[in-house]
């Protein structure tokens, strides 16, 4: 115990994920529960948008593409600055897990199609979805079940738990997943 007034030091726990939630490190921390003589953070936000009554949400990720939150709500993803929400387009599933990866290269636009530059990646563990900031929406053909994706280094990455293999996408370009770019 300490005296009223004094500071007591209590130690930060576990890690942080700097892309999800970049400001949080051993200085400041938010949204937290004292666990075990420690703190641990959680991520969280500081508005609340309804989106659904009823729904699954299935993933969440922060957009710096969009600057925003993108979620995967029943068969839907969503996008949020924070004040409002926008149904981005459908997916194929409507339950289980989701995930969401970004490129938010925008300085490599391509000049034939007319595309901005910059995905974002969902996966609903059957189809990975490929959504651009000119709006555009479409369903990679892959010859593999995605599950987890993540963005590193220019290329987009896909496991796929039913192979044990690890798939990558062409550079920056998460429409194309050549049929020989794995490892197991």
């Amino acid at each position: 115990m300490t005296a009223m007034g004094q500071a007591q030091v209590i130690n930060l726990k576990g890690g942080y994920n700097p892309v999800r939630s970049p400001a949080l490190n051993n200085q400041t921390a938010f949204n937290c529960f004292v666990f075990e003589n420690g703190v641990f953070s959680t991520p969280g936000h500081a508005i609340q948008v309804k989106i659904s009554d009823t729904g699954e949400a299935r993933a969440f990720a922060h957009s710096d593409l969009k600057k925003g939150v993108i979620a995967v709500i029943d068969d839907a993803v969503y996008y949020s600055s924070g004040t409002d929400y926008h149904r981005l387009f459908a997916i194929g599933t409507i339950t289980g897990s989701a995930y969401i990866a970004e490129n938010s290269n925008t300085s490599l636009p391509d000049k034939k199609s007319g595309d901005p530059g910059g995905q974002l990646l969902i996966s609903d563990l059957n189809n990975l979805y490929v959504y651009t900031l000119d709006g555009k929406n479409e369903k990679a053909t892959v010859d593999f079940k995605p599950g987890m994706i993540t963005f590193q280094d220019d290329y987009f990455f896909a496991i796929d738990f039913t192979q044990n293999k690890l798939y990558a996408s062409d550079v920056n370009d998460g429409l194309s997943w050549p049929a020989d770019s794995y490892t197991t």
